[in-house]
């Protein structure tokens, strides 16, 4: 739980009832490569530990979602509703969950993000995370991913 701006984050694992509003705040994030219902239902199946939802006043305000794989923290999405923003709920989200992957021994975190996303590459920035790679058409659109690296310490 952390405390900004008079309010109170909490947050909590994601649970099935949660569904539709996480699909909300997918719709209102994303114009392209949105998650479809069936890929957030496998994504809780597969890393449940790590997928969290952040509450304002009982108010999911955003998302989270982490998976384990070979020993590295993959972040696979994180989205805050455009309401909520700038009020430090990405960040209480991140904090989160590098405190989990510290917890499970993992050292280190990895993700990718739309070359052309500069907001969401400075956000990963400011975490220390670093440039790896660029991987050519990622996306749907074409895009190419920047992925990106953090050295986790325990």
């Amino acid at each position: 739980m952390k405390i900004n701006n008079n309010f109170l984050i909490s947050i909590r694992k994601f649970s099935l009832k949660d569904l539709n509003r996480i699909m909300e705040i997918e719709c209102n994030s994303f114009t392209t490569d949105t998650f479809s219902e069936n890929t957030f239902l496998s994504l809780y199946h597969k890393c449940s530990d790590l997928f969290i939802v952040a509450e304002i006043n009982k108010i999911i305000a955003g998302y989270m979602v982490t998976c384990n794989y070979w020993k590295k923290g993959r972040i696979i999405s994180i989205a805050v509703d455009p309401v909520y923003r700038c009020k430090g709920i990405g960040s209480a989200l991140v904090n989160y969950t590098f405190n989990q992957l510290k917890n499970f021994h993992i050292k280190i975190a990895e993700l990718e993000v739309k070359i052309t996303n500069s907001e969401g590459i400075c956000f990963w920035k400011s975490f220390d995370f670093y440039p790896l790679k660029i991987v050519p058409n990622y996306y749907h659109d074409g895009t190419h991913a920047l992925i990106m690296r953090k050295l986790l310490e325990n």
